[in-house]
Parts: C-alpha cells; sequence; structure tokens
C-alpha cells in the first residue's frame, strides 16, 4: 500500500519494480495486490496523479474506508472476489 503523502502512487514502473521485490520474497503474483491511498476522491493529489496510477492496481479513500476503486484494463462482465485466494 502506497500512501501518496509519503511515496506517491502505485505507477506501472513502481509497480513493476514491486512485483520483483514481492517475487524475490517468494511471494505469488496472484496473491500480490497494489492500493495507493488518498485522503479523498475530490484531493486535489487524486485529482492530479488519477491518470498516472496503473491498470491492475486499486484505489482506497481515508473519506470512504468502506470502498475500494478497482482500476481493471480491458472490457469484462467478470465478477472478481479479492478473497478468493
Amino acid at each position: 500500500m502506497e500512501v501518496v503523502a509519503t511515496d506517491g502512487p502505485i505507477t506501472e514502473q513502481r509497480k513493476l519494480a514491486l512485483m520483483q521485490v514481492a517475487e524475490q520474497a517468494k511471494m505469488k503474483s496472484e496473491h500480490v495486490y497494489f492500493v495507493t491511498a488518498f485522503s479523498d476522491r475530490s484531493a486535489p493529489a487524486f485529482r492530479k496523479l488519477v491518470s498516472e496510477l496503473a491498470w491492475g492496481t486499486f484505489v482506497w479513500f481515508r473519506s470512504e474506508p468502506e470502498k475500494l476503486l478497482a482500476l481493471r484494463k480491458g472490457q469484462t462482465t467478470e465478477l472478481f472476489s479479492l478473497f478468493k485466494y
């Protein structure tokens, strides 16, 4: 999880680098999730960085803690669960 106020968003480049770290730690890629945390959807940081967020990652907002925004690439009607593993 990355908090924008500290290290910045999960961009495609950071996602690849973090996945390498996870693989070196013997973690299975299907068990790795990337989340960028922002204070609010209307926060300037989110509006500025949303176009840089990597596909296949998630966004969490402190103002809406029960919700998670999934950035999925492509078109799909398939439902998925984070808890299937």
